[in-house]
This record gives structure tokens, C-alpha cells and sequence, in this order.
């Protein structure tokens, strides 16, 4: 209630300070009294009398400590009129009275209270609340402000082990492919022509088995834990290309090469001559090269979601399900050159096979999974059902010319004569796939693993599977290859298998 009375009583001393602090325009002004600083006045429209000296010699040298004249007793000033305005005047009447006691505690801002009052409007800047924060804060709200961050969510629940990764290297082995004999070399003056061996040592240097190798590769594996009992992830892997190649160049002094065919007309083996220096008086004089190039390629990409069966004494099992893709692809490519020593004649074949197997489906399968101490085994087995696409592409070109006649060029190859093209079809394919882990971890969520992974794909379509050897050599560089029966597209289907070693480190977040 008296705080309430001062503020009142200030705000009506403010608006009445012009009447208090000046009697009428040619009187004393209150700067000029005894005792009174520069800052001692109260309204902006106080002003010093004009013609008023200042000497050292006024009441406010008299003065004791810091007390102004609202300290001054009750009494010590008569309450006449202001008459005159000079220091030279040593009888001081008329002076305005005293400030009450009631309103003196008022008129000092210093004392602390008002600034801390409207301190307390600072939220109306607009400052955050950890700036306002007085030091007797708890540093605990800190905290929680820094929670509330993106960065602060995000350490939160990397903290609550929501998140896994798995980074592993493959070093996996693919098996031979079967094909049939696409290259052949035997001893000079001798014809490259099969059955293998003989007295001409006949060899297959490309095709028959294509060797498989050793590819390196990578799989990664990620996910997110949803629920107590149920997590989402996905999974992808790639392996290097498999290669297998040759090249031979000779003028047929070393070696003579060929390109075997069963030849429809003898209805026996022949060969394409590359290669080869006379065997008799009417023989050819061929030097010639050729090159031959076998490539296989797998990725895979899987999306599933994980739903936890059993957890008992370190070991639980969970049931997998989701979509797999699965992408093969099948490269064949010959291509030879000859040239007749005798007549000048150039003679050019190439041959050219891509096929691409895309998997498309479902799968469902197990994760068993067993720790004890750092140690952990974890044991994978699915199986994917799904549509196969396979999508053959044939083609090829032959070249024939016998200066200074033109060249006879065409579309049609030596292999792959008459049925150039695109073929394609679905077939219903099983994946089935095993994958054995064992695990060490070197921090709480860090591990490194070994393991052992084997996939089989049933129903690929590959190159050997749709080449045809047999040929009718009469239509060789005539553009008449559809006349003939052979070759033709042998569209046919087989299995294939990858297996291999895994390391790898997985992170759970």
C-alpha cells in the first residue's frame, strides 16, 4: 500500500515540477540555491536566473556528507515568497518548502529497486531463456535445452542404439562356365581343328570351360529398430567383374589358330582358319589375330523387415521377410581377322552375346543369433522365390573383300549368323542362400566378423547356353544367313553359384 502511495505521489510531483522548481521567470531557479549540483534539479524547464553570479561562498559548502535538501530538518527554511535571486543577498526567504519524508524515499532511483522492476520486462527482448538465465540457474534446464537441438535428438538416439551398419569385403569364387570350344591352336602345318590332342596337339585356348575366378566385392547391410520386437532394413552387394580373355596374332610360323565349328555340310568338325601356313601345294597362306572376352557381373539389393521370435540366455531368432533383386549379366565377345597371303583378301567376323537375368521377388528366412562374453555367432538362411527375366541380345557383322573389288558387309557375324537380335522371357526362379558369421566385439557396439556366405541361383540364362557351334559355311559373307537352319538360338537355362569368404565390421548406433 505504501509502495503504492510513493509511486502516486512521484508522478504528481513530476507533472507540477515546472511550478516547483521555478517562482516566475525572473526569480531564483532552484540550481542556483545552496547545496544543489549540477544534477540536483528535478524538470527540464528549470533554468538559472539571468544575472546571477556564482561564488564559492553559498550554503551548499556548508553542507555535511551527501545530503541534498530534501535531508534538510523541517523548520530551516522560512516559507516566504522568493523575492530576489542573488548569492550577494545573505538573508535567504521564500524558499519552497521541504519534500516530505513520505516522497523523498521516491526520488532516488539509485537505491536499486526501480532497475531491477523493469529488469524483470527483459523476456520482451526476445533473448532466449538460457540468456536470462541468472548463475543460480540449474544447470540441468541447460541440458534440457541443448536436448531439444537437432544435434541433441539426433546424439539421443544414436545413444539408444536404434541404428545398425555392417560394412563387409567378399573375396567370393564363381565356378566354370560351360561353353563350347570357341578358340583353338595346334602345331604349325597343321590344322586347329577338334577333337583335342592328336597328333597335331590341338588345344582349347577360349571357351570350352571358362574359368571362374576369385572377385572381390562389398556388402552393406543397415537398418533401424522400430520397435522393441520388430526392425527394418536394407541390404545391398556387388561383386567385381569376372574375366576371362585371350588374344593370339600370328602369321601361322609358330602356331596355326582357328575358330571351331561342326560343319553342317560334312556333318563333322571344322574350323574357321585364322592362322596358318600351307600344309599342301593348293593350301592357304593366312596370317591373322583374334580376341575373345567372357565377362560376369552380380549385384543385389534387398529391402526387409525383421520380426523377433525368441530371445533367451544370449540367443534369439528372428523371422525375415521383404523383396530381393537380383541382376546378372552374361558377356560374350569374339571378334577375328584374316588376310590371305596370296590373294589379299580381308576377311572380318564378329560375334557378340549379352544376356541379362533380372531377379524379381520375395523371401523369407532365419536369423539365429548366439553371444556369450565378446563372442557372437549369427547364422542366416533364406530363400527367394520369384520371376526370372531373362533378355538375350545377339548380334554380330562380317566383312569380305578382295581388293580392288568392294567390300561385301553384313549384319549377321560367323556365330551368330541368321538369328541376330533381342530375345526375351520369364521363367520362375528359387534363390536359396546361407550365410554362417562369427563375430568378436572390441567395443560395446563395435564388432569384427568372419564368415562364409553361399547363394544359388536356379534358372539363369548364360552365354553357353544359347550359342549354337553348328554352321552352314555356305552362306559365310553372303547376307543369305536366314536361308540356312543353322546356327539358331539355343534358348536354354541353367543354375549358378557364388560362394565365398566375409570380412566385415558392423556398428550398432
Amino acid at each position: 500500500m505504501k509502495r503504492n502511495l510513493k509511486r502516486l505521489a512521484l508522478f504528481a510531483m513530476l507533472l507540477s515540477g515546472s511550478t516547483v522548481a521555478q517562482g516566475d521567470q525572473t526569480g531564483l531557479s532552484v540550481g542556483d540555491l545552496p547545496g544543489y549540483g549540477e544534477t540536483a534539479y528535478f524538470h527540464e524547464d528549470a533554468t538559472y536566473a539571468s544575472g546571477a553570479e556564482i561564488t564559492p561562498n553559498y550554503v551548499g559548502d556548508s553542507h555535511v556528507g551527501d545530503s541534498h535538501v530534501g535531508d534538510l530538518p523541517p523548520g530551516m527554511f522560512p516559507s516566504t515568497e522568493v523575492q530576489t535571486a542573488s548569492h550577494a543577498l545573505p538573508n535567504l526567504q521564500g524558499l519552497p518548502k521541504p519534500i516530505p519524508s513520505t516522497l523523498r524515499a521516491v526520488t532516488q532511483p539509485l537505491d536499486g529497486k526501480l532497475p531491477r522492476k523493469i529488469g524483470a520486462l527483459a523476456p520482451l527482448k526476445g533473448t532466449s531463456s538460457v540468456e536470462n538465465c541468472e548463475p543460480a540457474c540449474d544447470s540441468s534446464d541447460s541440458a534440457k535445452a541443448a536436448a531439444n537441438t537437432l544435434s541433441g535428438r539426433m546424439a539421443k538416439r544414436l545413444q539408444a542404439g536404434d541404428y545398425w551398419m555392417s560394412s563387409e569385403a567378399l573375396l567370393w569364387f564363381t565356378p566354370n562356365r560351360s561353353m563350347p570350344a570357341l578358340i583353338t591352336t595346334s602345331d604349325p602345318q597343321t590344322l586347329p581343328v577338334l577333337p583335342e590332342g592328336g597328333a597335331n596337339n590341338v588345344q582349347t585356348v577360349f571357351g570350352d570351360d571358362i574359368n571362374g575366378e576369385v572377385s572381390g566385392g562389398i556388402r552393406l547391410d543397415f537398418g533401424k529398430h522400430v520397435g522393441e520386437n520388430f526392425s527394418v532394413g536394407g541390404r545391398f552387394w556387388w561383386l567385381g567383374n569376372n574375366d576371362d580373355s585371350y588374344f593370339g596374332s600370328d602369321n601361322g610360323s609358330n602356331m596355326s589358330i582357328g575358330r571351331p565349328f561342326f560343319n553342317i555340310g560334312l556333318q563333322d568338325d571344322d574350323a574357321l582358319l585364322v592362322a596358318i601356313e600351307p600344309v599342301g601345294v593348293n593350301d592357304g597362306d593366312f596370317t591373322g589375330s583374334i580376341v575373345g572376352r567372357s565377362q560376369l557381373k552380380l549385384w543385389a539389393a534387398e529391402g526387409y523387415g525383421r520380426l523377433s521370435l525368441a530371445k533367451v540366455d544370449g540367443a534369439s531368432i528372428d523371422l525375415i521377410g521383404g523383396y530381393s533383386h537380383f541382376s546378372i549379366d552374361d558377356m560374350l565377345s569374339i571378334q577375328s581377322e584374316t588376310i590371305d597371303e596370296q590373294t589379299a583378301r580381308v576377311r572380318r567376323y564378329s560375334d557378340s552375346y549379352d544376356i541379362e537375368n533380372e531377379f524379381n521377388g520375395g523371401q523369407i528366412g532365419f536369423l539365429l543369433a548366439m553371444n556369450h562374453g565378446r563372442w557372437s555367432v549369427n547364422s542366416l538362411t533364406k530363400i527367394h522365390l520369384g520371376n526370372m527375366n531373362q533378355n538375350v541380345n545377339i548380334s554380330g557383322s562380317d566383312f569380305d573383300q578382295t581388293p580392288p573389288a568392294p567390300a561385301n558387309q553384313y549384319s549377321d557375324g560367323m556365330l551368330t549368323m541368321g538369328h541376330t537380335g533381342q530375345y526375351e522371357r520369364d521363367t520362375f526362379s528359387f534363390v536359396p542362400e546361407v550365410n554362417f558369421k562369427l563375430g568378436y566385439s572390441v567395443r560395446n557396439n563395435v564388432n569384427l566378423t568372419l564368415g562364409y556366405s553361399f547363394i544359388y541361383f536356379d534358372n539363369v540364362a548364360l552365354v553357353g547356353d544359347v550359342i549354337d557351334t553348328s554352321i552352314e559355311p555356305l552362306y559365310l559373307n553372303t547376307g543369305l544367313a536366314g536361308n540356312g537352319s543353322r546356327p539358331a538360338l539355343d534358348f536354354d537355362d541353367s543354375g549358378l553359384w557364388v560362394q565365398g569368404i566375409d570380412f566385415g565390421l558392423s556398428i550398432d548406433f
